[in-house]
């Protein structure tokens, strides 16, 4: 379960939390990642089994409660199926001035932060202390297990050229999004940049695309910035829209009364 989350896949845990039936004990757990492979079992194959099939039609992204067998014949079980988010990564890619603000905002909204920067004289632990780990390296060498299907990353060298290479190694990762700081204009020019080197990039790739970067929140600053790009990458990464809360019909936190 923990390589798992480690690796950004998120996964099911079933657990039994209630039992009378003599193959089924209290407390007996089932893992099953995202593309349904199946690791321990609740006791019963049958019972191993239905889960999986519930979860191969719905899916649920919270949490189900399912009673077997459904017909409440006795003995019986309660099963509790719990779907558990691999805690997002906020890849700060270049440490100057406004990485500060970003990495510490992103921290306290709950991403994992690494900073990454060729220049290791500028990850220092004072500048960057709620970050998990501090990465000097060049963008090539940026280590493969932060590149996961939960890792969010941002460009904010600086440096034309490096921002290339940043952008060449997250278009060929799996990372949802690819955050570039700075105007339009830039973003552009770098895409162009790719595309004469015979990078071009397609079109899953301009679809994680975020430049500029950010919610339009207004302010001005690193701080108002680093607001912006965090709440962005938050949002994406919770399935929401941005929008205002008093806006929103029905529960704020509907995942949380779903059951079965």
């Amino acid at each position: 379960m923990v390589a798992e989350l480690e690796a950004g896949r998120s996964l099911w845990l079933a657990t039994v939390v209630q039992s009378s039936h003599p193959q089924v004990p209290l407390g007996a757990r089932l893992l099953v990642t995202g593309d349904l492979r199946a690791t321990g079992s609740l006791g019963a194959p049958a019972l191993d089994q239905d889960v999986l099939t519930r979860l191969r039609a719905g899916r649920p992204q919270s949490h189900l409660r399912l009673h077997w067998p459904e017909s409440g014949r006795s003995p019986s079980a309660e099963v509790l199926v719990e779907w558990v988010r691999a805690v997002p990564w906020l890849l700060v890619l270049g440490a100057g001035g406004d990485a500060e603000a970003l990495a510490t905002i992103g921290a306290a909204a709950g991403f994992r932060v690494a900073v990454a920067d060729h220049r290791p004289a500028l990850l220092r632990r004072e500048r960057f202390p709620r970050a998990e780990e501090l990465v000097s390296c060049e963008p090539e060498e940026l280590p493969e297990r932060l590149l996961t299907p939960q890792s969010y990353g941002v460009v904010l060298t600086h440096h034309f050229q490096r921002d290339v290479r940043w952008l060449k190694r997250l278009f060929a990762s799996p990372v949802p999004y690819v955050g570039v700081l700075g105007p339009r204009s830039r973003a552009e020019q770098l895409l162009a940049h790719l595309r004469r080197e015979g990078d071009a990039p397609g079109q899953q790739d301009l679809a994680r695309l975020y430049a500029p970067v950010g919610l339009d929140l207004g302010g001005e600053g690193a701080g108002a910035v680093a607001l912006a790009v965090v709440a962005e990458a938050a949002a994406l990464h919770h399935g929401r829209e941005a929008r205002h809360l008093r806006d929103r019909q029905g529960a704020l936190h509907p995942e949380r009364a779903q059951g079965a």
